[in-house]
C-alpha cells in the first residue's frame, strides 16, 4: 500500500497554478515522503523486536529443556521427574514449534 502512495505521490505536479498564483507543492511532497519513510522504518523496527522476541523465546524454551532432560537421574525419584519434565515439555512443545515454523 505504502509503495502505491509514493507512486501516485510522484504523480502530482510539482507546482499548482490557481489564477495567477503559482503553488510550489514539492515541500508538501517532501513531508509526506519523510513521513512514509519514518512509517517503514517504524514497520521494519517492530517486525525485527518481534522476531527478536519469539526468536528468545524458542532459545530459552530449547535451553530449559535440554537442561531438564540432561541429566543423568540415578534414583527412581528422579526418574520419575525427568518423566513428568518430558511430558511437560511434549505438551508446550506443539506452540513453540509453530513460533519457530513463523519466524
Amino acid at each position: 500500500m505504502m509503495k502505491q502512495k509514493r507512486i501516485e505521490l510522484k504523480k502530482l505536479p510539482d507546482t499548482k497554478k490557481i489564477d495567477c498564483i503559482v503553488i510550489n507543492i514539492v515541500p508538501f511532497k517532501e513531508g509526506i515522503e519523510n513521513i512514509f519513510r519514518k512509517i517503514s522504518e517504524a514497520l521494519v523496527r517492530t517486525m525485527e523486536n518481534s522476531i527478536q522476541s519469539d526468536k528468545d523465546e524458542v532459545l530459552s524454551f530449547v535451553k530449559k529443556s535440554h537442561e531438564k532432560l540432561a541429566s543423568n537421574p540415578t534414583s527412581v525419584e528422579e526418574i520419575e521427574a525427568m518423566h513428568k519434565d518430558a511430558m511437560e515439555i511434549e505438551t508446550s512443545k506443539g506452540k513453540y514449534t509453530e513460533l519457530f515454523k513463523s519466524l
